[in-house]
């Protein structure tokens, strides 16, 4: 008679792995050591559970990963995963950052990697091995929607924090309003009878000059029409800025010109955490114009197809 089998003799059990709660995403950018801790205590899961309607997070990996190949470039590319609360959705999140935007020789991605190795069948976890290896890192832009203040001002810090991260790209100035608008008021201030123009009109919004220079730097929506003014008072003629900056034009520009073959980054993925929160407080949120749809018809565009990810992870309303 043959002796039944034990579990240790069909599988390996991955004794890094540990729950953790209240992962953040920001880690990604911001702490490096504890990044790397929390992707060798990942584990990736298969298959449905029994449930049709469920997929494991090496499966969920599987279909953004062809949405950026070749295979499944022309399909959508913008995904809502939802789990109930504690269910480890931020720490997938997390998982995915590191493997779409850590660099090809970090220890984050060669976690991700080898997590992979023991979830799936050694062919399929090579081809993600092979994906990265011959791909620069996406950039990746991390969104909170249950931090106040617009979406159109949080892309944008997003989108200074992931340039700085880069060597190739921590000195560029993307040609949005922002910068043109503060070159121009640092001249002005550099004239002590234009400050004082300035601080004249700005004190109607209780600001100065340096007070509005700060929240260009921190790329909030409402410093435009104060900008514009600020200097029209001066010269008597409004600036050519350009105009507040679209989401999908903002979204075009970076896959266009930082995105593929020779330049800095492979893609671009977008991870928005806490997604169905934001739609919760989406009107009370976001009242200047409509950036969420903005943001998503730039990742839906033909121009961003095979190179850019949305990702919204959200719990059950």
């Amino acid at each position: 008679m043959t002796p039944p089998f034990r579990i240790s003799d069909i599988a390996q059990p991955d004794t890094t792995t540990q729950f953790i709660s209240d992962v953040q995403l920001s880690t990604f950018h911001d702490h490096n050591d504890l990044n790397r801790d929390l992707m060798q205590r990942f584990m990736f899961t298969r298959g449905t559970g029994g449930h049709s309607d469920r997929k494991g997070t090496a499966d969920l990996l599987k279909v953004l990963h062809q949405r950026v190949t070749p295979i499944g470039a022309k399909e959508d590319n913008r995904f809502v995963f939802m789990a109930t609360y504690g269910h480890g959705k931020s720490h997938f999140g997390l998982a995915l950052a590191n493997y779409f935007g850590a660099p090809a020789n970090s220890a984050a991605l060669s976690a991700v990697q080898e997590k992979l190795d023991h979830a799936l069948p050694a062919d399929q976890a090579q081809v993600f091995r092979e994906y990265r290896a011959d791909k620069a890192p996406f950039m990746v832009l991390i969104l909170r929607g249950d931090r106040p203040g617009s979406l159109r001002d949080a892309f944008f810090q997003a989108l200074d924090q992931a340039l700085v991260q880069n060597n190739q790209t921590k000195d560029l100035k993307p040609p949005f309003w922002f910068d043109k608008a503060d070159d121009i008021l640092e001249r002005l201030g550099s004239n002590p009878k234009d400050t004082d123009t300035v601080n004249k009109y700005l004190s109607a919004h209780n600001l100065d000059l340096y007070g509005l220079r700060q929240l260009i730097k921190e790329r909030r929506s409402e410093a435009f029409n104060l900008a514009v003014g600020a200097i029209t008072e001066v010269h008597h003629v409004p600036p050519n800025l350009g105009g507040q900056t679209a989401l999908n034009d903002a979204v075009r520009w970076i896959v266009t010109e930082l995105c593929g073959p020779g330049k800095p980054f492979g893609g671009l993925l977008i991870l928005f955490d806490e997604f169905s929160r934001f739609v919760q407080d989406y009107t009370q949120n976001n009242p200047i114009g409509a950036p969420l749809q903005e943001l998503l018809s730039g990742v839906g565009d033909q121009s961003a197809k095979g190179k850019a990810l949305f990702v919204g992870l959200s719990q059950p309303q």
